[in-house]
């Protein structure tokens, strides 16, 4: 499955199920409250939920106007506020969709003769999709069994910033990127202790899962 977000080429892969949630018609109906989506929520092998929010700092060949760096500048990076706040807005989001089906009258009919079905099934349909990351992020919160053993996290929740920029910039002094990503590390996690978030870098415009 691929995507193109912010002039990055998303590519997921077959364990995946991915819902471009900011064009979604679940966040269209309620993004109107002022609440503020990521841009991609993916499941992971019906275990794993993944929130993604892809910025590209990186000068657009289309555009003659360079990019605004102003919240990569300063200490902590307000990037990283910016971040927190899309994915506790994003989880308020998700909690909204579970209550809107649950009030459906024909809500415990489904429950009842769907989840016959394998998971791997159920989640295919758009509501089964919103029921298991909903399950998987309650989970998560009071410790549950279903935690992911893959090599990106032992944690069923894990947000990521998927982030590209330039070695330089005139507007910013003393620009080093290596010393960016540390500092930006460092605030994601004071921002959102709660939630195992972390930084990704695409390759040459690229990002795969």
């Amino acid at each position: 499955m691929k995507f193109l977000e912010s002039d990055i080429d998303f590519e997921f892969g077959t364990a995946c199920l991915v819902k471009k949630f900011d064009e979604h018609r679940y966040y269209n109906i309620l993004s109107g409250s002022g609440l503020k989506g990521v841009d991609f929520i993916v499941l992971v092998e019906c275990r794993q939920v993944v929130l993604i929010e892809a910025k590209n700092y990186k000068k657009r060949s289309f555009s003659p106007v360079p990019p605004d760096v102003s919240d990569l500048m300063g200490r902590p990076i307000p990037l990283a506020d910016h971040f927190a706040s899309k994915l506790k807005d994003s989880l308020t989001l998700i909690s909204v969709v579970n209550k809107f089906f649950r009030k459906k009258w024909w809500y415990w009919l489904y429950m009842k003769c769907w989840t016959l079905f394998p998971l791997a099934q159920q989640v295919k349909t758009d509501m089964g999709f919103w029921l298991r990351v909903h399950e998987i992020l309650q989970d998560s919160k009071k410790g549950g069994s279903d935690s992911f053993d893959g090599p990106e996290s032992n944690q069923a929740l894990l947000a990521l910033l998927v982030i590209d920029f330039e070695d330089a910039y005139e507007a910013f002094e003393n620009f080093e990127s290596e010393i960016f990503k540390e500092h930006l590390r460092l605030d994601l996690k004071q921002a959102i202790p709660e939630i195992n978030a972390r930084l990704a870098f695409p390759e040459k415009g690229r990002f795969r899962m």
